[in-house]
């Protein structure tokens, strides 16, 4: 019993002793060196367990949130594609316009588009006074569209719209209405659908004058019909004393007969 109990007596102290010695070493800076020594060979081995703890972190965090990164991304690809097409789109229109004008002989008029048509019908029961074309509400017709046809001639208004048709009003039609005025005279006056296929150019006071062979135009009045498009030539005046206004009969540009593609105006 007592060689055990000195045999643990000694290594108690024995372990406090050395536990002193590190302390008093410690204290007196004897140990800086060592210390340093073993920082430096464990530096490596710190830098390899903090990387592999902050790419693991890192690794952590990338997996919630890639989906959303993917999500953005995605959205982003979406918006871009649209975008080209938007401009694509506005390309192809501005293109499209230009090359109108100049076959039509259209004024430059920035507050207008123009959508091209091809007359593919008559209306039986108006008896040829309304048309049909190929272009609707999804080439973005609307009703009480004013059409002209080639050299900027008015041929009519779009009356009724569906998807991809549209019915035409033609000028020669009785219950059409346009504010028009002489070109040379500046006289002005509405014009009708006559008979057949003649136009009558009403309400012209007569106090003005409207000459045989004088283009009639229209007069930008009513917020309907652009100013300034062809819409007949006069043929003969018709006037009496006892009436306050004066008419004359109008010709056409074009006959109904004639149409073949029409040009829809569009205000931007």
């Amino acid at each position: 019993m007592k060689k055990i109990f000195s045999s643990k007596f000694v290594k108690i102290f024995l372990f406090l002793a050395a536990i002193s010695l590190v302390a008093f070493l410690s204290l007196r800076g004897f140990l800086n060196g060592p210390k340093n020594l073993a920082y430096k060979a464990f530096l490596p081995f710190q830098k390899i367990f903090y990387r592999a703890g902050t790419s693991v972190s890192d690794y952590a965090g990338a997996i919630f949130t890639l989906p959303k990164i993917i999500n953005k991304n995605k959205n982003l690809t979406e918006e871009n594609l649209k975008l080209q097409a938007d401009l694509s789109k506005m390309s192809e229109i501005a293109r499209e316009n230009s090359f109108l004008k100049e076959r039509f002989d259209l004024p430059d008029d920035p507050d207008f588009n123009y959508v091209l048509a091809n007359v593919v019908g008559y209306d039986p029961i108006s008896f040829g006074q309304v048309v049909f074309i190929d272009k609707g509400s999804s080439s973005g017709i609307e009703k009480n569209y004013p059409v002209v046809t080639t050299g900027n001639v008015l041929i009519g208004l779009v009356s009724e719209v569906s998807d991809s048709t549209a019915k035409i009003q033609l000028i020669t039609d009785p219950e059409s209405a346009v504010n028009v005025v002489s070109q040379d005279n500046r006289s002005t006056g509405i014009l009708k659908g006559g008979e057949g296929d003649l136009l009558l150019m009403e309400m012209i006071p007569q106090d003005k004058n409207v000459d045989i062979g004088e283009k009639i135009i229209t007069s930008g009045l009513g917020g309907i019909f652009p100013k300034g498009l062809l819409s007949g030539t006069v043929e003969k005046i018709i006037s009496s004393d006892a009436d306050a206004f004066k008419k004359a009969q109008v010709k056409p540009v074009l006959a109904a007969g004639n149409l073949g593609v029409a040009l829809i105006i569009a205000p931007r």
